[in-house]
């Protein structure tokens, strides 16, 4: 245990991640350090805005995509041209070339490993079927190797569909649900509001309700890269 007084609790310093304008408005002020809940139904654009925010995270650091659900597949692959993403990212598929423990045990193993990428995606935590005790165990690997972790999740009935899920919720910097190509930030501990527009084309066929008559919401200063 180690106690401090209030003068030196709020002298001490801290970094944040430095995004473009619209992310530092939609996300805060991230340290190098979290965890991150993102999640919403299929085909609603969680990959796209995964992507997207790994853009801005890749200016601070490697980036890793493990991709329990989609491996090396089509769909990512287009995703991926879409967004122009550079090669500070490295794309894992998990299920090639495995040793003999579980997906878990790989996950610790790479995390712990030297060399692996200080921020890392996990798509899908329903695929991983991660469960709340190994949540517990991969932060702690996490804080101490001074890592960030976005989680993906499904959503069921409006929530992520697992109980782990719903505790990383509760438990990250900020979660964020994806709907018709919308990002909503649903809680946040680190300053960031509003909403992003993800992929405007489609945002715009998905919710024409959701733009006023100029076909401009306040939020659009969110919207882009």
């Amino acid at each position: 245990m180690k106690a401090i007084n209030v003068k030196k609790f709020l002298k001490m310093k801290h970094k944040y991640l430095a995004f473009n304008r619209n992310w530092d408005a939609h996300i805060g002020k991230l340290g190098n350090c979290f965890a991150a809940l993102v999640y919403g139904k299929s085909g609603q654009g969680k990959t796209e805005y995964c992507l997207r925010l790994a853009r801005q995270l890749e200016v601070h650091g490697s980036v890793a995509w493990i991709s329990y659900e989609q491996g090396h597949g089509y769909d990512l692959q287009q995703a991926i041209a879409r967004n122009g993403l550079d090669s500070k990212i490295i794309f894992v598929d998990p299920m090639q070339d495995r040793g003999a423990g579980t997906l878990i045990d790989d996950l610790i193993a790479y995390i712990s490993g030297e060399g692996s990428a200080d921020f890392i995606v996990i798509d899908s935590i329903d695929y991983l079927e991660l469960n709340k005790p190994q949540y517990l165990v991969l932060k702690d690997k996490c804080v101490k190797a001074k890592k960030g972790v976005i989680f993906i999740s499904h959503e069921k009935q409006n929530e992520p569909a697992s109980y782990a899920g719903r505790w990383i919720a509760h438990d990250g910097q900020f979660s964020v649900r994806v709907k018709k190509y919308i990002a909503y930030m649903v809680k946040n501990r680190i300053g960031g509001i509003g909403e992003h527009v993800i992929w405007e084309e489609q945002a715009r066929k998905l919710n024409p309700d959701y733009f006023d008559l100029k076909g401009v919401r306040n939020c659009d200063y969110l919207s882009g890269l």
